[in-house]
């Protein structure tokens, strides 16, 4: 699963970004860019969007923390913000 393994890559390289708008949302759940770092190591695709723009987005979900993150794949860095249900 090539998509999943460059969204671990980015991962562990610590190379992802967050808007000012999801920083806020982050701070007001309580959630850490760490915990985004995790979800996007260890969770599994829940939903692709291929075609997303302006680049192709997933939506993965880390169970144990009952978190779901959604990320935009670049060619050198993830785009992430969360989604907490």
């Amino acid at each position: 699963m090539a998509v999943l393994k460059k969204i671990h890559e980015f991962g562990k390289r610590n190379r992802i970004e967050f808007t000012h708008h999801v920083r806020l949302r982050m701070y007001e759940r309580g959630i850490s860019a760490e915990d985004i770092r995790e979800c996007l190591l260890k969770g599994r695709i829940m939903e692709r969007h291929p075609n997303g723009r302006p680049y192709p987005s997933y939506l993965l979900f880390l169970e144990d923390k009952y978190l779901y993150a959604v990320c935009a794949v670049a060619e050198k860095k993830i785009y992430g913000w969360e989604r907490s249900y």
